[in-house]
């Protein structure tokens, strides 16, 4: 039996049980009475495809501690917009949660520990997801919408599509990059794929043999073919109410809005399409698109990446310990798909949990704080790369 199984064996002794929307739970009371910083409230940054599996933690946390329900301030958006509250308009939380960790290593960590090192000194990886296409069972052609085909549906000169913008929401970046990624892959190689998107927006792309680069201004005037929201969560929403027929969206949205309304579905796209897999990391590499292009003062460019979550705590937040407090215990209900579940799975589900969890590349070993390297979730052995298939 290995170190982490009888880790979590010796903490599942100290679990009591409670209930939960009508389940019983066994569960994990951290400190035996109420929590130690009443006063204190954490203010927490999280991806707004993580709202669901935050808000079911947020109860739990808060019942554990004997908090008040608005103990845990959440606030949900796209990475990239919350980031920039960060760094641009100055905000303090303490905790972001983003759907992007490169996000918060090029710009809260920084490249060489001074550029963010106002913000933060490490960043962990917690969770995997992928791009589908939602869609409506009444949405045009629908019925025959495949994984292969799903570029000639969204074609058709009566069908609109939305994603989440390019500047704020990286599902909405992310979107834009499959439709790049496409044009690349042989089973797709068609250079009109891209034109769905440059000839109803103002994005547009500059490409060769091997490099695509994507270019998204400040404004980006959307035709009525398409639908661009502040994030894919808006863009489900207009999908729900029949605003447009499909909705780039990550897979635990459509799964979260699949169990809610029978009427939703959604398409999964390839491997090489999903963003799910590492072994496609050389291609992503190639793929680059630049937020903010007509504003020297705001763009940036990414590199595309497979879809991977970052968490860290911030220095410019107001209340470390309480934030540690929950980071710890977030860390220690996500550590295990074998823990006990509730709502009918985990945490964090409909998504890949990276287990263990694992330093992003510019995080050492040493940095990573006390409460996290106790669960044995990195160090030795149990330290793995990113770029090894299955292991992420």
């Amino acid at each position: 039996m290995n170190k982490m199984k009888v880790m979590l064996i010796i903490s599942l002794m100290i679990f009591s049980s409670f209930s939960f929307g009508g389940q019983c739970l066994s569960a994990r009371d951290p400190s035996g009475s109420t929590g130690m910083y009443p006063d204190q409230q954490v203010v927490v940054y999280a991806a707004d495809s993580l709202k669901e599996p935050m808000e079911r933690f947020k109860v739990l946390f808060e019942r554990w501690y004997g908090y008040g329900s608005d103990h845990v301030q959440m606030h949900y958006a796209g990475s990239n917009k919350l980031i920039q509250e960060i760094t641009e308009d100055k905000t303090t939380p303490d905790i972001i949660f983003s759907a992007d960790y490169k996000l918060i290593d090029d710009r809260l960590v920084g490249d060489d520990y001074t550029i963010g090192d106002d913000y933060t000194h490490y960043n962990i990886q917690f969770a995997r997801n992928s791009v589908v296409i939602a869609y409506r069972r009444n949405s045009k052609n629908s019925s025959i919408i495949n994984g292969d085909n799903w570029f000639n549906v969204l074609n058709q000169s009566d069908v609109r599509f939305g994603f989440g913008n390019p500047n704020q929401d990286p599902c909405g970046y992310r979107s834009v990059m499959v439709f790049a990624l496409a044009n690349k892959f042989k089973d797709y190689a068609n250079p009109s794929i891209f034109d769905l998107i440059s000839t109803n927006s103002n994005i547009y792309k500059q490409s060769n043999e091997t490099d695509f680069d994507i270019y998204s201004p400040t404004t980006l005037t959307p035709t009525t073919n398409i639908l661009i929201n502040d994030h894919a969560a808006d863009s489900l929403e207009s999908l729900k109410h029949g605003s447009i027929d499909y909705a780039f969206v990550y897979r635990n949205q459509a799964e979260e809005a699949k169990s809610d309304d029978p009427n939703i579905d959604y398409v999964t796209l390839p491997n090489e399409l999903s963003l799910n897999d590492a072994q496609y990391e050389e291609e992503y590499s190639h793929i680059r698109l630049t937020e903010f292009c007509d504003d020297p003062a705001r763009n940036k460019t990414i590199t595309l990446t497979p879809v991977v979550y970052g968490f860290t705590g911030l220095k410019v937040g107001k209340y470390p310990d309480a934030a540690s407090e929950f980071l710890k215990e977030f860390v220690w209900v996500t550590s295990d798909e074998d823990l006990p579940s509730y709502h009918n799975d985990r945490i964090l589900q409909y998504m890949d949990h990276i287990y263990p969890y694992i330093p992003s590349k510019r995080t050492t070993i040493s940095d990573i704080p006390g409460y996290i390297l106790d669960f044995g979730h990195i160090g030795g052995n149990q330290y793995r790369g990113l770029t090894q298939k299955g292991e992420i």
